[in-house]
């Protein structure tokens, strides 16, 4: 006669808390309550599938009712756990919530519970998937589960806790069953395999543990499956096939074409994993977890990596997360992230693959942050001891100072001083001010020394000083000094009262009397018929001449270095 073959899920089932893998938490907790007699009437036991919860309610409902017990480690050996082991007890009722769900049916336990268990010291009711229960059928087992007769327990169990009512909550002691990690259930799959005497390939047991998303019960069914097909023999491309899992080495491929930034090798993977027949909304899956465990060893080494990679693979990731610095792999996951959310609900989920890793080859290398941090300290070092930021008084006259050439030929070439040279080069909030002719000067009373005035109000405000200089007219009438401008802009700009109060104050103090600065709009005085272009041209020789004095300062062509990138536009301060 033969034996009934059962399955590994089954087969593998513990009878005694220690045999329980993962949740040491709990069965150390419901062993203490036990030894103590501090047996609560009601337990709930939550968690996802597969990691125990009615395994656990078993060996509780055994340890309670054994001939022995109630005893922390029941004997397996007497009537009632042999019972309980084969599911026939007549005091341990397991009732699924999913089927028996309504009202009558939690009537009917109402009735039963009453009546004291034949042959065991308690009547252990396990309801499974009790979530699944109606409204109604929750408000009818409330007094129950509140004041059960002495000689009942309730185990309820569910994947979904945060659907029970508060009110079955407060009535029951809770116990968080938790995912297993991967490696217990590498090393559990490792120890099944041997007692079975599989033979099974490490790097196909991490693929299984990787399937099995935390849950033992489907780790053993998929090894289970494999096993028919592979006859006690397993090994990578076993698992890979029949999972439909995408080879390790694609990520690698499809890593190293992103370090080297080749689109054609992205263009080719990605049409070779097409023609595979992959489920590419699969890869995307997997190849966010293969960035994951990047960024993991760009930055503690391979310690903290998943430790179902082998170690094949995390010799092969510790060299390819070298080339490039963390912070690029964190873009890179972020950006791939983002876009598989997409994928997953794509009509066509090749192209968007396709288009998102080509986006991903132009992601830059990042400069580490504190290397960035010390060359702007050598930049601010460098400023303090630049030339241009000396205390030393200038000479404005005409024959030390800078000219702008000009594209006209017999205008006189604009005088620029040293400092409004460099300052406005190194400008970065600006209003460009607008382009004049040079400005007319008319005075009462003897010359007045707009040079000097200018001077003094660069020292004040480098931006108004620009604007003065730009200025159409400027005259002294009187006490009211009168500056003209083509723009209202400009007049907006020089109305505000902190520059007016700088021009007063200034022009006060070289006429040694209270005057009144006044602000008019007037025309631009063109030199007889001449057209507008001539000005235009002008206006781009002024500004070429400006682009050339930046990128010949040595303090721009710094930053340029640290931050690459061009000057697209040369202003004045505001």
């Amino acid at each position: 006669m033969t034996t009934e073959y059962q399955v590994l899920a089954r087969k593998k089932r513990p009878q005694v808390f220690e045999s329980i893998v993962g949740q040491e938490h709990i069965t150390k907790t419901l062993k203490n309550a036990i030894s103590t007699g501090r047996i609560a009437h009601a337990y709930l036991f939550t968690g996802i599938r597969g990691i125990g919860k009615t395994t656990c309610a078993r060996v509780l409902a055994k340890a309670l009712n054994c001939r022995k017990g109630p005893i922390p480690i029941p004997c397996n050996e007497c009537d009632i756990c042999e019972q309980v082991t084969k599911g026939n007890s007549l005091d341990v009722i397991e009732i699924d919530g999913a089927s028996n769900r309504g009202i009558d049916e939690i009537r009917e336990l109402k009735e039963n519970v009453k009546f004291a268990p034949p042959t065991a010291k308690y009547k252990v009711y396990i309801i499974d998937e009790v979530h699944m229960l109606t409204a109604p059928a929750f408000n009818a087992l409330l007094k129950t589960l509140e004041e059960p007769p002495p000689h009942v327990i309730f185990i309820l169990a569910t994947t979904e806790a945060h659907k029970l009512p508060p009110t079955i909550l407060s009535r029951c002691q809770r116990y968080d069953f938790r995912p297993m990690g991967k490696e217990k259930i590498f090393e559990f799959l490792k120890k099944i395999s041997k007692e079975e005497g599989i033979k099974v390939e490490e790097k196909a047991l991490s693929l299984i543990s990787d399937a099995s998303e935390g849950s033992i019960r489907d780790s053993l069914s998929i090894l289970e499956s494999i096993v028919s097909v592979s006859d006690m023999e397993i090994s990578y491309r076993n698992v890979a096939d029949i999972l439909g899992v995408i080879d390790s080495n694609i990520h690698s491929s499809f890593s190293e074409a992103l370090i080297e930034k080749d689109p054609n090798r992205i263009i080719s993977l990605v049409n070779e994993l097409y023609l595979s027949g992959s489920d590419i909304k699969q890869f995307c899956k997997s190849f966010l977890n293969h960035l994951r465990d990047m960024i993991v060893i760009s930055l503690s080494g391979d310690e903290k990596l998943s430790q179902t990679s082998h170690q094949t693979d995390k010799n092969q990731f510790k060299e390819q997360a070298s080339k490039i610095p963390h912070e690029n792999w964190i873009q890179l996951f972020s950006v791939f992230y983002e876009a598989e959310k997409e994928i997953r609900r794509a009509d066509n989920p090749r192209l968007l693959l396709e288009v998102t890793f080509l986006k991903m080859l132009r992601i830059e290398k990042i400069v580490p942050l504190n290397k960035i941090l010390d060359q702007i300290a050598g930049l601010k070092s460098n400023i303090h001891n630049s030339p241009s930021q000396s205390n030393e008084p200038k000479n404005y006259s005409g024959s030390t100072a800078s000219s702008i050439p000009s594209d006209r030929p017999g205008k006189p070439e604009k005088p620029v001083s040293q400092k409004t040279e460099a300052t406005e080069s190194l400008s970065a909030e600006e209003t460009e001010a607008p382009y004049n002719t040079a400005p007319k000067e008319k005075n009462e009373g003897g010359k007045f020394q707009w040079e000097e005035f200018v001077r003094r109000v660069e020292e004040e405000s480098i931006s108004l000083a620009s604007f003065i200089n730009n200025g159409c007219t400027r005259e002294i009438d009187g006490n009211k000094m009168i500056f003209g401008f083509e723009d209202s802009f400009t007049i907006q700009v020089i109305k505000k009262d902190k520059n007016l109060k700088i021009l007063k104050l200034i022009g006060e103090n070289m006429l040694q009397k209270k005057i009144e600065v006044i602000l008019k709009k007037e025309a631009v005085e063109n030199e007889g018929s001449q057209p507008d272009t001539a000005i235009n041209k002008e206006k781009e020789a002024v500004r070429e001449t400006l682009f050339h004095r930046a990128l010949k300062e040595p303090l721009i062509k710094d930053i340029l270095d640290i931050f690459p990138g061009k000057i697209v536009d040369v202003k004045v301060l505001k």
